[in-house]
């Protein structure tokens, strides 16, 4: 099956490495280790949640060892070299995305696309133009807390980060993240998919507490009517039940709480904080703040992040997962693939 490319354009940067920081990342982030053997020892003693390879040398090593990452951020070059074809060949994933970085920064879209990558169920590979050494910062910001990220520390060895909470701390400060204080979401999340964990990944980024609304029964089952897909969706306990465990994977629970959508406006007249939707119900948001100023009160700010596009590069969506035609890491679905997950 071919991969799935996105070429991610248009470079802002979020960081820019300066002399003040440049002892932070010439120190060892994590355990620095120079044997090979006892780095692999070591990863399967953790037994990770995730493992995510920043650098050529380090995805090879770890795939030759049959050890699969999870995620794999490569530039195609070692010491400034480019690697062999044959080389470049061992990191593959059937989910492929290409993001610009300059040297010495931290794009938008490099930090976009790697929380993107957290967000699929499957390995993937990251291809960067022009240097990844700077995105083990996002990775570790990003990754659930027990994953370890492999970076190599030239002419030292191997660097192992175990993800907690304290690492996540020191990269929130180095890159200065602003959160708000309440992040508004809401949704179906019928069966929870990429782009549902990519948008709850955003408004966790952006917010201290995030208020997830999740659309009671009755709302859903009218939506389900107007697209002529009734009885297809999952029941409400099952959906919620999809959130919260993605909370737990990714340690965001405790900042969670929920309510009961009943419509699109949910809590967002009477509750002051920050609401993040996607392109597809951008529009809602703004009807919200049109409510709100009729009501005399002040708008609330709008994130609106694009969704995520299946391999037939059209957004990956619920509806298109009950149709069938893709499923929840937008992959397509072939009707002989269909045959064997039935069997």
């Amino acid at each position: 099956m071919p991969s799935l490319i996105l070429i991610v354009m248009n470079i802002k940067n979020i960081f820019e490495l300066r002399k003040k920081n440049l002892e932070f990342f010439r120190k060892p982030f994590g355990r620095l280790f120079v044997n090979h053997d006892k780095l692999v020892r070591y990863i399967k003693k953790k037994n990770p949640k995730k493992i995510i390879t920043v650098g050529d040398i380090s995805s090879i090593n770890l795939i030759e060892t049959e050890l699969q990452p999870d995620i794999m951020i490569i530039d195609g070059k070692t010491k400034r070299k480019l690697l062999s074809k044959e080389a470049l060949k061992k990191v593959k994933a059937l989910i492929a995305l290409r993001v610009k970085n300059p040297r010495g920064v931290i794009s938008k879209n490099a930090w976009q696309t790697i929380k993107q990558a957290l967000s699929y169920t499957i390995p993937v590979k990251i291809f960067v133009y022009g240097e990844e050494d700077l995105l083990v910062a996002p990775v570790t910001y990003f990754a659930p807390k027990g994953s370890i990220i492999l970076y190599g520390l030239r002419g030292r060895g191997v660097v192992a980060v175990t993800v907690n909470e304290k690492k996540k701390r020191q990269i929130k400060k180095l890159l200065k993240v602003e959160e708000h204080p309440l992040v508004m979401i809401g949704g179906s999340w019928d069966r929870l998919h990429a782009g549902h964990r990519f948008i709850l990944l955003t408004a966790f980024e952006h917010g201290k507490k995030v208020c997830i609304g999740i659309t009671s029964k009755k709302f859903f089952e009218e939506k389900l009517r107007k697209k002529r897909q009734q009885n297809r969706g999952q029941d409400f306990s099952e959906r919620k039940a999809n959130v919260q465990n993605f909370l737990k994977e990714f340690n965001l629970a405790k900042r969670a709480s929920f309510y009961v959508l009943n419509d699109m406006v949910g809590i967002s007249l009477e509750t002051n904080g920050v609401i993040v939707v996607s392109d597809e119900t951008y529009p809602n948001a703004l009807k919200i703040n049109e409510m709100r100023k009729k009501n005399g009160k002040k708008p609330i700010k709008i994130i609106k992040i694009k969704r995520i596009p299946a391999q037939d590069k059209i957004a990956i969506s619920s509806t298109r997962i009950r149709s069938k035609k893709i499923d929840r890491n937008g992959l397509i679905i072939s009707k002989k693939r269909d045959k064997k997950q039935k069997e």
